[in-house]
């Protein structure tokens, strides 16, 4: 291939150009001879005849190609046949004999030697000179000279002999391929420039040549698909995998109110906190962020109210704030905390309705009025702590006290409660447990643990009272809450040490065993259920060993409630704030006594 060569050439027409510019070496060659010779020729002697060199006939290859057509030799001869052809003649040559030389006469003595005579050269054909003989010429020259008249169009058949049969020992010995199997055709240059010539190979292929490619563009294919295929999956599973790490499914606020009524309890010194996670926790709201932003509304942060306030399993934020915070204060709205005494719910009943105290009292004295049983001198521990909302503003002194009374008989009926003396029974003890036990829900200590912590409680009031022998207890409840009661001392504080053997208080269970004479407080709904369904238990002691996760234990001996009071003590120095004093005092004062 020449420097010349544009690139895009290939095929029949890169041939068709090299053979021209093999022809144009080949003529300059051959002019360049034609000097040579006659140079030599005019730098003969005269003496010397030369032969007419240049009147010799002068024959081409072109002329050769007539005189075999003219003798009926076939125009195009493949090479294996001119091998063929060749390996004859020369079988045909004899080989040559050597000719001895003429034996010249020995000179005489005294004569000269004759001198030999010289014999002009034989002179060189002028063929051979202009035209050397076809090892002096390139093999693809030559061949390309036989080819002259036919067309080299891309389907001209150059694997095919002489008689236009397939010849697969020319095909397999001169066709190479590349990597994808296309055969190529790959020889040497014979125009002195060291070149190859590299050209895709036309024409038919093999069969076995054909399969391989197919082969191999299949299995190219399939790794293909296969690496598509893969691709497409990984890419799937990692789409899928981010969105859902970064997707969050919490919702953030209930729409609509759905569900059921759930009552919902505030107790004494409850914070917005332990209301937030609980809401959240029961799934009355959505989330804890949405009940912030809603209270964050309010023209002033709210302060909670003990008591049970009716709210659905789901409502949006804003409407369980208003519920629990958004009333104001006027006639319509009463709210009961719990562990109230029956005057601090007269006293709210009566500022909020403007119904005087002594109407109040008056429906108070007369329980029976509402249904408690002969036992009741007042209506302590029937009033239910709560929201009331919707109060008529004409409503009467007794219809605003039975609105207050009956959610107590209703959860009483339900509890399977029906008769009189126990129902009275039930809510003493129910009364107990609301101002002994801790009724704080936290994320610790979720209402169904409370709720179970208030029926082991029930349980030991019972074995206090039903076996009054173990261990010196002697059917005493030893409840200071009871003491506060009948001192009349509300709050945290703890009745002072003379108070503790004072007989003359009906209700120091230091003193007088059994259930105290009646009610100490507004009692809890899940305390009147736990009342009203005890734990079957060993337990005669409890204590409240960490007030801030409200963590309870319960024990048979006193030996091992004596290390839980310490274990109280200690936390209370370690957290301080934590407990209450009145708490503090009567742990130190259970353990010095």
């Amino acid at each position: 291939m020449s420097d010349e060569q544009p690139i895009h050439e290939v095929g029949a027409r890169r041939r068709r150009r090299e053979i021209r510019e093999a022809r144009e070496r080949e003529r300059a060659a051959q002019r360049e001879r034609e000097s040579a010779v006659r140079r030599l020729s005019n730098s003969s002697t005269a003496d010397e005849p030369t032969p007419a060199l240049f009147d010799q006939e002068t024959t081409t290859p072109k002329d050769k190609r007539k005189e075999r057509s003219a003798s009926g030799q076939r125009d195009f001869v493949s090479r294996k046949e001119r091998r063929r052809l060749q390996t004859q003649d020369n079988q045909a040559v004899p080989p040559a004999t050597p000719t001895p030389a003429p034996q010249q006469p020995e000179p005489q003595t005294g004569q000269p030697a004759p001198q030999p005579s010289i014999s002009p050269a034989p002179a060189t054909p002028f063929e051979e000179v202009v035209a050397p003989s076809r090892s002096a010429v390139s093999p693809e020259a030559e061949h390309y000279e036989e080819l002259e008249d036919h067309s080299y169009d891309e389907g001209y058949p150059w694997e095919y002999d002489e008689f236009g049969e397939w010849d697969p020992e020319y095909h397999d010995e001169h066709i190479d391929h590349d990597e994808d199997g296309a055969p190529v055709l790959v020889g040497a240059s014979g125009y002195g420039r060291g070149y190859q010539t590299v050209a895709p190979m036309e024409g038919r292929m093999s069969r076995n040549l054909l399969r391989q490619r197919r082969a191999k563009r299949r299995r190219r294919n399939i790794t293909l698909l296969i690496t598509v295929v893969g691709f497409i999956a990984v890419m799937g599973f990692l789409v899928w995998f981010i969105r859902d790490m970064f997707t969050d499914d919490t919702v953030y606020d209930y729409d609509t109110v759905a569900g059921d009524t759930v009552e919902f309890e505030i107790v004494q010194n409850d914070g917005l906190d332990s209301i937030t996670t609980r809401l959240v926790q029961e799934e009355i709201v959505a989330s804890s962020d949405a009940f912030r932003d809603a209270i964050g509304e309010l023209d002033s942060e709210p302060v909670p109210q003990p008591g049970t306030v009716e709210l659905r399993e789901q409502m949006p934020a804003e409407d369980a704030v208003t519920e629990l915070f958004g009333a104001d204060a006027g006639g319509d709205y009463i709210d009961i905390a719990t562990g109230w005494t029956i005057d601090e719910a007269l006293q709210q009943v009566a500022t909020r309705t403007g119904i005087s105290m002594a109407e109040l009292q008056e429906y108070n004295e007369n329980p029976q009025h509402f249904g408690l049983p002969e036992e009741a001198e007042n209506l302590e521990g029937f009033i239910a702590p709560g929201e009331y909302e919707d109060i008529p503003l004409d409503a009467e002194a007794e219809e605003v006290l039975q609105m207050l009374v009956q959610p107590t008989f209703d959860r009483l009926e339900e509890a399977g409660i029906t008769d009189p003396d126990e129902q009275w029974e039930t809510v003493i003890v129910a009364s107990l447990i609301t101002a002994e036990a801790n009724n704080s829900i936290t994320e610790e200590r979720t209402r169904e643990e409370r709720l179970e912590d208030y029926r082991i409680m029930a349980g030991a009031i019972h074995n206090r009272i039903d076996n009054p022998d173990h261990e010196g207890i002697e059917g005493l409840l030893q409840i200071d809450a009871a003491v506060n009661y009948g001192l009349g001392l509300t709050g945290d504080l703890h009745f002072p040490e003379e108070e503790r053997l004072n007989e003359s208080n009906e209700y120091n269970t230091y003193v007088h065993p059994g259930l105290p004479p009646g009610p100490i407080a507004a009692p809890i709904g899940d305390t009147i259920t736990a009342a009203a369904d005890p734990a079957d238990t060993n337990a005669y002691f409890w204590v409240t060993v960490n007030p801030v996760t409200g963590e309870t234990r319960f024990n048979e001996t006193y030996a091992e409630h004596e290390d839980d009071v310490d274990e109280f003590l200690e936390f209370c120095s370690d957290n301080p704030g934590a407990c209450g004093p009145a708490d503090v005092e009567a742990a130190e004062d259970e353990l010095d006594g």
